[in-house]
């Protein structure tokens, strides 16, 4: 019984996530414009992208954004816990002053 409340949200989750999801995958197989019928190219799409040039420097800047904003943030996160656990003097301004809205 406990488990029926978990329905509405894996409802949610099927229809925002996993349908768009299998869409996506599914249209990476074929030439369309989005207004004529769809025409199946197989892995022709994977092979015009990974031979473009454009694509790879696309990659390397997202993989450098990527970086970026995951270490600095989580590094900015693990200094104010040690200054929040290291503090003597004005802990509880820092406590409040990160843990308020």
């Amino acid at each position: 019984m406990h488990r029926l409340y978990v329905i509405p949200t894996l409802l949610i989750n099927i229809v925002i996530i996993a349908i768009p999801a299998l869409l996506t995958i599914m249209l990476a197989f074929f030439d369309w414009d989005g207004i004529s019928a769809p025409q199946f190219v197989g892995l022709g799409n994977f092979l015009a992208l990974w031979s473009d040039g454009v694509f790879w420097i696309a990659l390397r800047n997202n993989l450098i954004w990527t970086l970026i904003f995951l270490t600095i943030p989580i590094g900015m996160g693990l200094l104010a816990a040690t200054m929040m656990l290291v503090a003597r003097r004005g802990s509880n301004f820092f406590r409040s002053s990160i843990f308020s809205p």
